[in-house]
């Protein structure tokens, strides 16, 4: 009988001691604060993180719905030499893409890019490729395609 009563009493101390984690209220919503503004400072936008370089010859274009580049002998930057090399690849453009003609560094339209035609291709770092064949790299990931006709 003595152990109930004792029971409850420890429950009671076990409740109240979780549930406060030595900080106040104050205390609680200042060092949540530090936290949310610690990351905000911290913020890269995509476009500013490391990039790699790539070069390329265009093998054809599909400028129909789905924009696409079909890239053959897809190569690193020789300071990148660790990164893989691809015979075909796909670039997945979107509109957001920016198309430069390496000459005039002016924009082209993926209409006006000609089959031979030497591209650079800047990427992010960690691009994504799909696993299909040819593999493809979307546009969210390419930074700018310069082209060189």
């Amino acid at each position: 009988m003595k152990i109930l009563p004792t029971l409850i009493v420890l429950s009671g101390f076990l409740l109240v001691g979780c549930s406060s984690n030595g900080l106040s209220e104050p205390e609680k919503d200042s060092a949540s604060f530090s936290s949310t503004s610690e990351s905000v400072s911290e913020y890269v936008p995509e476009k500013e993180k490391e990039t790699v370089l790539y070069h390329g010859v265009v093998k054809e274009t599909e400028s129909k719905e789905s924009k696409r580049l079909f890239i053959e002998n897809f190569v690193p930057n020789a300071s990148a030499a660790d990164l893989p090399t691809y015979d075909e690849v796909i670039l997945l453009v979107s509109e957001d893409t920016p198309l430069i003609d390496k000459q005039t560094e002016k924009p082209v339209t993926i209409e006006e890019i000609k089959e031979n035609a030497q591209v650079d291709v800047t990427l992010q770092e960690n691009f994504p490729v799909t696993m299909s064949l040819p593999p493809q790299i979307p546009g969210m990931s390419i930074v700018k395609v310069e082209i060189e006709q």
